[in-house]
């Protein structure tokens, strides 16, 4: 049997949703050009890009709690080669990545509006199809039919919900503050630091790293005899990306392009 000449190409450039507050910048932003790395199939170039729709005003000052609308997908750029699509979701936070169910765990919950207008957590998985891919730190969909030219699939998502318990983290990578840590009379009582006890609270000094630091103590600096906030915690950056791939569907069943799409997702 003949191999078919199969036209592949991945939509190189990436959504990426950024959420930082604190002095921080915050945004999502949209990269939308056309894909790179194409190789053609019967001389003709498939293209195809990642867009999305998103709340960039609540974006830009999240706070626990906030839903925030982002709408990707996938758009056939091309003028008339029909193909098979396929999107990856990856996911880092704090620079580092992370799995979906620890990011839902620890910072956001991905939401699908359902067809009665409903919000679930998870992806689109009415359009979309999950594939698992080996050893994979991501989430990998292939779009159920395929994309005509000129026309794009349904959103592989639709809302982003920070979670309500999200813990801030130490807003510097190096820096080490010396603050006043509030603990309880038995750590008091325990601790070898230097102490303070203040209106029956108690209080004891020490320097905080980024790897010392916790998240649910409360620390404070002392300004003219006074405890104020010490602001050493902010809300944490995480990064939503989305990537496209496409695949000619001239000629190829969608069990093939199921398998180029994960050849190509792991190059």
């Amino acid at each position: 049997m003949n191999k078919k000449k199969i036209a592949l190409t991945a939509c190189a450039t990436a959504l990426v949703g950024t959420l930082a507050v604190g002095g921080t910048l915050a945004y999502f932003t949209a990269q939308t050009n056309t894909v790179e790395n194409v190789f053609t199939g019967n001389n003709k170039d498939l293209k195809g890009i990642i867009d999305e729709r998103f709340d960039k005003e609540t974006a830009e000052s999240y706070t626990p709690g906030d839903v925030i609308y982002k709408e990707p997908w996938l758009e056939n750029k091309t003028d008339s080669i029909d193909a098979w699509v396929a999107v990856k979701v990856d996911i880092d936070a704090e620079g580092n990545t992370v799995s979906y169910d620890d990011f839902a765990k620890t910072y956001a919950t991905i939401q699908t509006k359902t067809a009665n207008g409903q919000f679930v957590d998870g992806f689109n998985t009415t359009d979309f199809e999950e594939v698992t891919v080996p050893n994979a730190n991501y989430k990998f969909f292939v779009y159920k039919t395929v994309v005509k030219a000129g026309e794009k699939t349904k959103n592989i998502f639709d809302q982003v919900t920070v979670n309500a318990q999200i813990k801030k983290v130490f807003n510097s990578e190096t820096a080490e503050k010396t603050v006043w840590k509030e603990v309880t009379k038995a750590d008091y009582d325990s601790s070898s630091a230097t102490k303070k006890e203040i209106s029956g609270k108690y209080y004891v000094q020490e320097s905080v790293t980024s790897s010392t630091y916790d998240s649910e103590a409360n620390y404070f600096v002392d300004k003219e005899g006074k405890l104020e906030n010490a602001n050493i915690s902010r809300l944490p950056k995480f990064n939503v990306n989305v990537t496209g791939y496409m695949v000619q569907a001239d000629n190829v069943e969608k069990d093939e392009a199921v398998k180029e799409l994960t050849a190509l997702v792991q190059k």
